[in-house]
This record gives structure tokens, sequence and C-alpha cells, in this order.
């Protein structure tokens, strides 16, 4: 079993529209019931690993939608476990 971080943010529907289909490099993936736009980080990160995947997450965001203010957004950050 593998387990993997995601750092991102809701993928609203605004945020559909805004990006297209261009996710490049981020993800789009599910989450109970959601769906989230984000990256998954490296095995074992630290604390700062994940601010900097945080502020790094923003930024592409943000050249997706420049129109767009993206610092407000909120960002989570949760562990997926993978069986395989």
């Amino acid at each position: 079993m593998l387990t993997k971080l995601f750092v991102g943010t809701r993928f609203t529907s605004e945020l559909k529209m805004r990006i297209g289909s261009d996710l490049s490099p981020m993800t789009a993936i599910p989450y109970e019931g959601k769906e989230y736009i984000g990256y998954y980080l490296e095995s074992n990160p630290t604390v700062a690993q994940i601010r900097t995947c945080c502020d790094e997450f923003l930024i592409k965001l943000q050249e997706h939608c420049p129109e767009h203010r993206v610092d407000n957004l909120p960002i989570v950050v949760f562990p997926q476990a993978f069986v395989g």
C-alpha cells in the first residue's frame, strides 16, 4: 500500500470554465464525492515542503487563470491510500 498527500483546492465549475482542458502539470481527482485540482506530493514531505508546494500550486493556478484571483481559494491537504 502506498500513501500520498494531495495538495489542491475544490475544482468548482467556475475554475473548470476558466482552466478548460489544459490541467498540465496539475491533476483533477475525486475525493469524498467532490472534485479537486492540485498535486500529489513526494513521500514523507516536511511541513516546509508542504507549504512550498501550496505556494507553487497557487502560482501555477494563477498562470492558468490570470484574470481570476486565486489567493483567496481554500487550500486542502489530505492523504490518499493506493492499494496495488
